[in-house]
């Protein structure tokens, strides 16, 4: 509390408020625009506000080490009307105190900070409840360009652990905070704009080593689904919203409270709602340290299962019970750990947008649900991981204390729990990239890791009913875009593309209706109803093993094919002779060999009809595609045409002389009309042809061949005027009948006049 020496307690004001309201019954909070009446408060430096009557007060002004409380059962709105206190001598605790059971609502009229300094060893939080403090509320709201800037605080920006935080609108920012930016019971964001960044002056010490402990940091040891943490030093928390309270079991070794017993076991219910119906959500917790698989950076030890843990990293949003994101809202995410961490259930729905750019694990949870059923829209949620991009998995956790200051312990997570991943409405895109090496910097250290898992896995089932879903994954080893315990079922009414490796047979459902197609090895030992066994192209219905169509397909599930002319080869029981083309599968080696490019383009077709094209953004081995708009009555075909890596290797049969890279270079272009881009590029009389590839800025591109090579223009129609568009060119020859590309030119932005 402050030195009530070096202060003046603020107490007529109050009372001058009590005054106006002690007639009238307490009425709900209204909005500052239909205020009637305010107190307006005279604050001075080094001051303590009490506000221990019902009312509304306003606070305007810039002040040093000057506090605000409100007493418990107040229910009082706060205007901060350009409101600015600083805590200059670190001599109180909180800056804003809510007492037990205290109903406040804090109203923001232009800008409102309230700075702190997290080298203070005194100041915990900016706002914070009581503790012990019952069932109070914080509610956040515009009052007219309102925004609300939380700064430098040691522990959480805001502290409300045993009541709820709500925020309707304006804008909130929390910034140099070494906790937890917002730590309640429950958190409701329903408007407004929220943007929170959590940092860790010690993320570039690893604090976690493998095997026995070193120095006293902590350690961590996994066997199948049991992990065992000693934590020696306790690094504290930095998720940017936590909610609710740990389901736990937890016993101490010594005590001297009277209240406990030493080894005696007690238990702790969850409990925790985060929800996000409206409004945007900026969480950035990547300060905290760095979690990942595949650490090149000498210096620092990988724990006994392989994962390297640097500084303290924690989760952006996590809840100990559920977390529902919906309606319009916009959450965007970069973490240290995971991106949405739940213990109990993870739900996106609506048309909200989830954007999780870097995370050890995107979501994790007991059960993960996208979308609704017969939804006519959904979700987007695109996921960028260094581990699982989803992961159904409960936990049973058990904490032992060596004292009840809970500062040093073990703790034993079990993987539990009914765990599915159900899939109803909406486009999922999940990508894991374990080719490129990423770079991050922490405090002085710059850290170079790699992706290394799961697309989707669950401990349990995948129930994929509609709705679009992206997965790529691993090209090799035994990771899988999709992985599952349980039961794996697709419908005919979804859409998913998996590309990676197909270690165990995984990718491929295990029932259902789909109708899909597959190119490249398998690994699958042909072992469940309407699974391909081999090939590089295939086709199934989810039920019945699919007859061999002619062509470059097959598939057998009963007897092994005789191996049909083209890029493929199978026979379900022996590796087929690798034949002539870009690719040939084994069927045997789990994982496979990366014999897909990336930048290769992807072309699925039902029939006649093109149904997807696309452009990987990793190599692969395996492509699993199945989608309502294949046809169990038509030949369903993958076609890849691969981005060669070497000119020299892409010859004519015809002669020696080889497709330069520069005859694809965009000599000139320009706009010609209001609709019209000509592109022209050097003639080349080995070039049998050229594809130009166009798109809106940062869309989706889109493909025209010139199969003519003597051409050497083409206009572009059906532009729109005034747009700006991307355009790149690459030629190709015909070698054995398959066209190969030399290598795209630069991406040249023009814009359409």
């Amino acid at each position: 509390m402050m030195n009530k020496k070096n202060m003046k307690r603020i107490a007529g004001a109050a009372m001058v408020a009590a005054m106006l309201v002690s007639s009238t019954p307490a009425v709900p909070i209204v909005s500052y625009a239909a205020t009637a009446k305010a107190t307006v408060l005279t604050v001075k430096d080094s001051s303590e506000v009490t506000i221990s009557e019902d009312g509304v007060y306003e606070l305007s002004g810039s002040y040093k080490d000057t506090v605000i409380n409100v007493e418990k059962g107040v229910t009082a709105e706060l205007i901060f009307n350009k409101l600015t206190l600083t805590d200059k001598n670190a001599s109180a605790e909180n800056m804003v105190t809510i007492g037990k059971n205290a109903k406040v609502t804090i109203t923001l009229k232009g800008s409102s900070k309230l700075i702190g300094s997290s080298s203070s060893e005194t100041l915990e939080s900016a706002i914070a409840h009581k503790k012990d403090g019952g069932e109070g509320s914080l509610t956040i709201r515009d009052g007219g360009n309102g925004s609300l800037t939380i700064t430098g605080t040691k522990d959480d920006g805001i502290k409300y652990k045993e009541g709820t935080v709500t925020i309707e609108s304006g804008t909130l920012k929390i910034t140099d905070c070494h906790g937890d930016g917002i730590q309640a019971e429950n958190v409701s964001i329903t408007g407004g704009y929220v943007d929170i960044t959590t940092v860790y002056d010690e993320a570039d010490t690893s604090f976690y080593t493998s095997g026995n402990n070193v120095s006293g940091k902590n350690t961590i040891t996994e066997q199948e689904n049991t992990k065992v943490e000693r934590v020696n030093v306790d690094t504290g928390s930095h998720k940017g919203i936590k909610v609710g309270t740990k389901a736990k079991t937890y016993s101490y070794k010594s005590v001297t409270s009277e209240d406990l017993e030493a080894n005696k076991t007690y238990t702790q219910e969850g409990s925790g709602l985060l929800s996000i119906t409206g409004g945007t959500v900026v969480i950035n917790t990547a300060g905290t340290g760095l979690k990942a698989n595949k650490l090149t950076t000498t210096g620092y030890t990988a724990t006994s299962s392989g994962k390297y843990i640097v500084g303290s990293p924690d989760d952006a949003l996590a809840s100990n019970g559920d977390i529902v994101i919906s309606g319009k809202a916009k959450v965007n995410v970069t973490s240290s750990d995971d991106g949405l961490s739940a213990a109990g259930t993870v739900t996106i729905k609506d048309t909200a947008t989830v954007d999780i750019k870097k995370a050890y694990e995107g979501v994790e949870a007991e059960k993960i649900i996208i979308g609704e059923k017969n939804a006519t829209s959904g979700p987007t949620i695109t996921i960028e991981s260094n581990d699982d991009g989803m992961n159904a998995s409960g936990k049973i956790v058990t904490y032992v204390y060596d004292d009840e200051t809970e500062s040093t312990y073990t703790k034993t997570s079990v993987s539990d729990g009914t765990n599915a991943i159900n899939i109803y409405s909406g486009k999922v895109t999940i990508k894991i990239d374990s080719e490129n090496a990423k770079t991050v910097k922490l405090n002085n250290s710059s850290l170079t890791y790699q992706s290394s898992g799961d697309g989707m896995d669950s401990n349990g089932d995948i129930d994929i009913e509609g709705g679009e879903v992206y997965v790529f994954g691993q090209s090799t080893g035994d990771n899988s875009p999709i992985d599952m315990d349980g039961n794996y079922t697709l419908s005919k009414n979804a859409t998913v593309l998996a590309v990676g490796c197909n270690p165990m047979g995984e990718v491929t459902p295990k029932a259902g209706d789909s109708v899909y197609v597959t190119y490249g090895e398998s690994g699958n030992m042909g072992q469940f109803p309407g699974m391909p066994t081999d090939g590089t192209q295939t086709t199934g219905d989810g039920q019945q093993p699919p007859t061999p169509p002619t062509g470059d397909q097959t598939g057998n599930g009963q007897q092994p094919p005789t191996p049909p002319t083209g890029d493929q080869a199978g026979n379900g029981q022996q590796p087929p002779t690798p034949p002539t083309g870009d690719q040939a599968g084994n069927g045997q080696m789990p994982g496979g060999q990366a014999t897909i490019a990336a930048g290769s383009t992807v072309t699925v077709k039902s029939g006649d009809t093109t149904v997807l094209e696309t452009t990987l953004p990793y190599a692969a081995s395996y492509i699993f595609y199945a989608s309502p708009k294949l046809s169990s009555d038509a030949e369903n075909t993958i076609t890849v045409s691969e981005k060669t890596t070497d000119d020299s290797q892409t010859t004519d049969t015809k002669t020696t002389e080889t497709i330069k890279g520069k005859t694809t270079t965009i000599k000139t272009a320009k706009a010609l009309g209001k609709q019209k881009i000509k592109v022209t590029w050097e003639k080349n009389s080995l070039a049998d042809g050229y594809q130009i590839a166009y798109r809106k800025k940062g869309g989706s591109w889109k493909y025209v061949t010139v199969s003519n090579k003597t051409t050497v223009s083409k206009v572009l129609t059906g532009l729109k005027k005034g747009k700006t568009y991307e355009v790149k060119v690459r030629a190709y020859q015909k070698v054995n009948g398959k066209k190969v590309y030399a290598k795209y030119s630069k991406v040249r932005t023009l814009k359409c006049k």
